[in-house]
């Protein structure tokens, strides 16, 4: 209401609410990859472990 019209009228039309979401999707999506990462070589290294 009277937040988005103050920023509409300093010429923020609809970027901040839309910059916050994108980083904290890109977060999520880092580590989501970086887990990712962590289990494979995990995994790499239990069976390099338990296989002959």
């Amino acid at each position: 209401g009277r937040l988005q019209a103050g920023l509409a009228g300093r010429g923020y039309d609809g970027t901040l609410r839309v910059l916050v979401p994108e980083a904290r999707m890109s977060r999520s999506f880092v580590a989501a990859g970086v887990a990712l990462l962590a289990g494979l070589a995990a995994l790499t290294l239990v069976l390099e472990r338990f296989l002959p």
